[in-house]
């Protein structure tokens, strides 16, 4: 449900003004300036190799903005191949267009057998789509894979100073579970890294696929 335009203040030039919808919505002029008609601006979808330069990309622009990644130049598509492969589950967001704009993942927390239940979440968004609700879009749908795959626990590991995959957290449900302190150097700087987590209940038994991403 959009705020009612007449709360907003617009410039008088505006015929008709155009209602501030949610963030996974794209607003069309209003009806009877009250409410607005909108349609889902993004799709959710499992990702496929075909998806990978996509994604890729993404993550390259979460590196140069040093806020999500340690690493510190950018990955090629080649290098993220055998990463793609060990991903539990992915799930991308695409436009109406079909341009992909943010992706999600489940990942081995350890290599070690014991750690099979428990896995790592990463969000990635494409940055002109930042602050548009899609990260929550992708948390939801990737939890919900997350029983599916033999996962009871997920972990989120974020800088201290990224305080919007902080906030993501915590509206998910996540718990502070703990800081690593000093631990990333970029840029002749050292920043800290939290840990945040979750566990989940009722997992499925995993497929005997886990541990391949599908496509």
């Amino acid at each position: 449900m959009c705020t009612d335009c007449d709360k907003l203040k617009r410039p008088k030039w505006l015929q008709k003004p155009v209602c501030a919808v949610f963030a996974n919505h794209a607003s069309r002029p209003c009806v009877r300036y009250r409410r607005c008609v909108t349609k889902p601006m993004f799709h959710l979808r499992d990702a496929t190799r075909v998806d990978l330069p996509a994604i890729v990309g993404i993550y390259n622009q979460a590196i140069a903005g040093r806020q999500a990644s340690a690493d510190l130049s950018e990955v090629t598509v080649d290098a993220r191949r055998e990463w793609f492969a060990r991903q539990l589950s992915i799930v991308v967001a695409y436009t109406p267009n079909a341009e992909v704009v943010g992706w999600t993942s489940l990942a081995p927390y350890h290599s070690r057998a014991g750690y099979r239940p428990t896995a790592e979440v990463s969000t990635y968004i494409a940055t002109r789509y930042h602050g548009r609700g899609l990260g929550s879009q992708l948390r939801a749908a990737i939890l919900e894979r997350a029983p599916g795959v033999g996962v009871d626990t997920v972990i989120s590991l974020v800088f201290a100073h990224n305080a919007a995959s902080i906030r993501l957290n915590q509206k998910f449900g996540f718990d502070r579970w703990g800081l690593l302190p000093g631990v990333v150097e970029m840029d002749g700087q050292r920043y800290d890294v939290a840990i945040f987590g979750r566990k989940l209940v009722h997992p499925k038994p995993p497929p005997e696929s886990l541990g391949t991403n599908p496509g």
